[in-house]
């Protein structure tokens, strides 16, 4: 039997429709605060997934059954691009051997520009796995970048 838990990464509370959709399981993991922390380099990505990674490891804790390896995580919320490359970054060091499936709202209905944010959620979509296979092929050239000054000033202006 495969150890799998579940985890909501999202700064907002699930409504009713969202959490009703979620699997069934003995494990869902609140990653609250980290998901509604500002990303302002990428020290802060390793810093949030350390966080995750001690959390994750410690289920076993709580979760006797759970005790041992965890060899499956399904992560359900909102991930800036930059997390869902930490995570690829990060893997060999804080998640070598565990799949991550990373779930995403498909949200209907949105505000017209302008108006207050509005959604109505569809279903979860899982939009990403990653596992030793995937992170084997992740490129370093797929890494972060920092333009330099001169870069900055042949940026485009739009608008």
């Amino acid at each position: 039997m495969r150890n799998v838990i579940h985890a909501v990464f999202t700064r907002h509370e699930l409504d009713k429709a969202q959490r009703a959709a979620l699997p069934a399981a003995q494990t869902h993991i609140d990653f609250k605060d980290e998901a509604a922390r500002v990303i302002k380099r990428q020290s802060d990505v390793e810093a949030i997934i350390v966080k995750m990674h001690k959390v994750i490891t410690s289920v076993g804790e709580y979760f006797p059954d759970l005790a041992g390896t965890i060899d499956e995580i399904n992560l359900f919320g909102v991930f800036p691009p930059i997390m869902l490359q930490g995570f690829k970054t990060y893997y060999v060091e804080y998640f070598d051997g565990i799949t991550i499936n990373i779930w995403q709202n498909w949200n209907t209905d949105r505000a017209a520009e302008g108006e207050e944010p509005r959604f109505a959620f569809k279903a979860w979509v899982r939009t990403e796995v990653i596992n030793n296979r995937v992170v084997d092929n992740f490129e370093e050239s797929q890494a972060p970048f920092t333009l330099t000054k001169a870069a900055k000033s042949n940026i485009l202006k739009f608008g």
